[in-house]
C-alpha cells in the first residue's frame, strides 16, 4: 500500500505536497502540487526513494520509462520538475535536496569554452610600447 501524500500550503500560499520517501520512513520530499500532479500524470504512482551519489549527497529518484523504452530508468525527480535532462548539474538553492519546489532548483550549464584563437594573448602584453 502506498504511503499517504501530505498536502499543505507554502509561505506564499501555493499548494505543496510532501511525498513519502519509500526507503527513509518519516522522510518527505516537498514540491508544488502542480508539479507533483504532472509527474503522476506522466509516470504514474511509482515509489520515490533516495540514493547516495557516493559522496554523501542524497538525491530523490524514481523509476520511469523514458523515450518509449521498456526498461525503467532511475531518474532524479528534480530533473522531472525542471523538465531538463541535458544540464550537467541541478543546483538546490537552499542546499536541501528534499526541497524539490521549482523555485529552489536551477539547471546549471558551464560557460561555453572559447577556442584558443579567441583568447587574448597575454604573453605579449606591453610589447607594442617598446622601442624598435
Amino acid at each position: 500500500m502506498p504511503l499517504a501524500v501530505i498536502h499543505s500550503r507554502d509561505d506564499d500560499g501555493r499548494a505543496v505536497v510532501g511525498v513519502p520517501i519509500s526507503n527513509r520512513p518519516g522522510t518527505y520530499a516537498r514540491l508544488y502540487a502542480a508539479d507533483y500532479e504532472a509527474i503522476l500524470n506522466d509516470h504514474g504512482t511509482t515509489p520515490w526513494f533516495v540514493n547516495d551519489n557516493g559522496s554523501g549527497r542524497l538525491y530523490v529518484r524514481l523509476y520511469v520509462r523514458l523515450g518509449g523504452t521498456d526498461r525503467p530508468n532511475n531518474v532524479m525527480v528534480s530533473r522531472l520538475v525542471l523538465g531538463d535532462f541535458d544540464a550537467p548539474v541541478i543546483r538546490y538553492r537552499d542546499g536541501d535536496r528534499l526541497n524539490l519546489r521549482s523555485r529552489n532548483l536551477d539547471a546549471v550549464r558551464p560557460a561555453p569554452q572559447r577556442r584558443v584563437s579567441e583568447r587574448p594573448n597575454r604573453a605579449f602584453r606591453g610589447l607594442a610600447s617598446l622601442p624598435a
